[in-house]
């Protein structure tokens, strides 16, 4: 039977399990665990810088169609 040890930060899981496995102790990091959850973190990641430049193209040509209009005025 295992123990889960709950870090504050996820990205210290490298760092614990190198000083728990130096106690002779075998451990594994979150990463190797639950890869799929390093999987959907990546996906999700991509999708939002997507959305941002998205959203931010879209800022800039209703800006520029807005100036246009009230130039033609």
């Amino acid at each position: 039977m295992g123990r889960i040890v709950e870090l504050e930060h996820f990205k210290r899981d490298r760092k614990v399990t190198v000083k728990i496995e130096k106690t002779r102790y075998k451990a594994r990091r979150w990463t190797e665990t639950t890869p799929e959850v390093l999987r959907t973190i990546a996906i999700e990641s991509t999708s939002n810088n997507v959305i941002l430049v998205l959203s931010d193209y879209f800022k800039q040509l209703v800006s520029q169609l807005i100036y246009l209009k009230l130039d033609t005025i």
